[in-house]
């Protein structure tokens, strides 16, 4: 079996947000072929349990605490020079000994980098790797640009730093690599447009969703704040990560006023981890913040409907699919509808201003056409099953590192002779 070392910013486990989950299905798969040497970062105290469930997956492994106070320690002296202050952040000489350590005695023969920041404990020369791919998922630089244009001095300006000399680290990242990968065609055309030098790099590798455990067919637990026959709606997410506390902030003061003018009784449940003093002071009778859970389907399955209005986003959202796959009725913004292959009043709702989205959810949720919800619900996992199976994006992986593996192959002293005989 060939040698693989996986880099990750964050431990791949439990999968329940965007980059964990790619990352783990990525090296659950890849461990059946592939001796698997993970090196990532641990930030939540309650994911160091999880380690022996990683291990299993891997030959070894070295997971390293990431305390928030030693990393923005860090960031400071980065504001002065001109480095990334999200590279900072990342940066432990631990990770870097390990790293320099795999390299010159396990020799991997496929280097993969989840996220950025960990590129920088690669050199990308006498390493020996067939392969290094650089997965971005999104283009994160451009996520910080947009923060910048809605933030007040000084943090508009900290975005907007951030956003450039992101940009530039990952361009240099992009050069030094095989290949980059982002979660959707948009990303990579937006990247080809701003770095057009590095065209040809980047290719598109969406995200999947488990449809196992995504099924409506499952037996769930109902919720104890979610009654038979209440009215309820839902978003799920981590709910410190600025797009999300955005979205349901807004939903919370423009949006719900709308809809309890109509039907006062219906309540929004926000589930997800480490919800910050925004969200928190959201909380009402009728808007449930739920904290950390240990699973989100069953708050998605006794959902009338589940809400992504993001108004910040990059990449595809895994929520939107989450929820596709659990034959539920999902009201999108076009920013979270990013990427996926699906249309209004098929397998989802779209809506863009408030009042177009209050209006989509009182669809999903009040006395709705039973057929044609029936229907939207029933292709919206046909969909997922046909467009978003791990399966279909792990052959695409695969079939990307053999390319390169082929490419890269020496030609033997027969072939050359061969060649010249016939030339």
């Amino acid at each position: 079996m060939a040698n693989l070392l996986l880099l990750s910013q964050r431990i791949p486990f439990p999968p329940n947000k965007g980059e964990k989950i790619r990352t783990f299905q990525m090296l659950k798969h890849w461990s059946k072929s592939h001796d698997i040497h993970l090196g990532c970062f641990i930030d939540d105290e309650n994911d160091w349990q999880y380690r022996e469930t990683l291990d299993g997956f891997c030959k070894s492994s070295k997971y390293i605490a990431l305390n928030s106070l030693t990393s923005y320690l860090k960031v400071i002296p980065a504001l002065l020079s001109g480095k990334a202050l999200s590279v900072a952040f990342y940066h432990r000489e631990a990770m870097q000994h390990w790293t320099d350590y795999m390299i010159a005695v396990q020799k991997p023969e496929i280097i993969v980098i989840f996220s950025s920041a960990m590129a920088q404990y690669v050199s990308y020369k006498d390493h020996g790797a067939k392969v290094i791919l650089m997965d971005f998922a999104d283009v994160d630089s451009d996520k910080w640009l947009q923060y910048a244009r809605t933030a007040k001095f000084p943090m508009n300006w900290i975005y907007s730093r951030e956003g450039r000399t992101l940009f530039e680290f990952d361009k240099k990242v992009t050069e030094g690599t095989d290949a980059s990968i982002y979660v959707t065609q948009n990303e990579v055309d937006l990247f080809d447009r701003l770095a057009p030098e590095t065209k040809g790099k980047s290719h598109a590798i969406s995200n999947g969703v488990d449809l196992n455990y995504f099924n409506p067919e499952h037996k769930y637990p109902r919720p104890k704040e979610m009654k038979e026959g209440s009215f309820n709606i839902c978003f799920t997410g981590v709910m410190s990560y600025r797009p999300n506390v955005d979205a349901v902030t807004w939903l919370c003061r423009e949006v719900l006023p709308i809809i309890w003018q109509s039907l006062p009784e219906l309540k929004f449940f926000i589930v997800g981890s480490a919800p910050n003093n925004d969200v928190l002071k959201l909380a009402s009778d009728k808007i449930i913040v739920t904290g950390r859970v240990e699973d989100v389907r069953p708050y998605i399955h006794y959902s009338n409907a589940a809400t992504t209005p993001l108004r910040i986003a990059r990449g595809i959202q895994n929520k939107v699919l989450e929820a596709m796959a659990m034959e539920k009725i999902t009201v999108v913004t076009p920013q979270a509808l990013e990427g996926i292959e699906a249309s209004d009043g098929k397998e989802l709702y779209l809506a863009a201003t408030a009042e177009d989205y209050a209006a989509a959810v009182l669809k999903a949720v009040q006395k709705p056409d039973p057929k044609a919800a029936r229907e939207t619900k029933k292709q919206a996992r046909k969909t997922a099953i046909e467009k978003y199976s791990w399966q279909a994006k792990f052959k695409q992986y695969d079939a990307l590192i053999q390319k390169i593996s082929n490419a890269k192959k020496p030609i033997s002293k027969k072939s050359i002779k061969g060649a010249k005989n016939s030339s």
